[in-house]
């Protein structure tokens, strides 16, 4: 999961990154390093997408 990124785009000023699914499933916040807009990944539709990403990075483990 360190090496599958997934991509936030800020709802504020719609400012894309890029992270590692790792990452999503440790913090709990993203920053907009544009604007500084916060963005909850404890949400239930945050939930659902990084667990979607995790889904899809067991089906390529061996």
């Amino acid at each position: 999961m360190d090496q599958v990124e997934a991509e936030i785009v800020c709802g504020q000023c719609g400012h894309k990154v890029k992270k590692p699914v790792s990452w999503l499933v440790d913090n709990a916040e993203y920053v907009c390093s544009m604007c500084g807009q916060g963005e909850d990944l404890s949400t239930p539709e945050w939930k659902a997408k990084i667990q979607s990403y995790i889904d899809a990075c067991n089906d390529f483990e061996v």
